[in-house]
């Protein structure tokens, strides 16, 4: 938790290569990672975010694989079968979220998963509040 950096983004060398390296990192906010997430769109990426949760502002983990429609099977089933190596890496996080587009990363889309995957989720009872006076 005392890092500074955020997020970071790896990708591959090229689209037969097996190794992956980290093609950009920050210590800002989930737009400017999602800019660079749209400068890797059509490549297939892993992504590693620590992003402040809830209203206790608490961080959460999320482990993130985008795999573009445009691959052929096999760049999809190799980057698919590395994905449990990437997890292993990493280790701790709350969420691990497979997107097949760019367009599906969004705070709203992000914030809906981890309030599913925290359990209770009593966001939905406060429209639901009346004035009971």
């Amino acid at each position: 938790d005392q890092d500074p950096m955020t997020w970071f983004i790896m990708g591959y060398n090229s689209t037969a290569s097996d190794k992956l390296f980290v093609v950009s990192s920050g210590t800002s906010d989930f737009s400017e990672f999602v800019e660079n997430i749209n400068n890797q769109e059509n490549k297939p990426i892993y992504m590693y975010l620590n992003y402040k949760f809830g209203d206790t502002g608490r961080s959460r983990f999320i482990v993130m694989s985008y795999v573009p429609e445009s691959l052929n099977g096999l760049q999809k089933a190799r980057v698919v079968g590395h994905r449990g190596a990437v997890e292993s890496f990493i280790k701790y996080y709350q969420i691990s979220w497979h997107c097949l587009s760019v367009d599906e990363i969004t705070e709203s889309e992000l914030n809906k998963k981890l309030r599913k995957a925290g359990g209770a989720d009593y966001s939905a009872q406060e429209s639901n509040k009346g004035d009971f006076t």
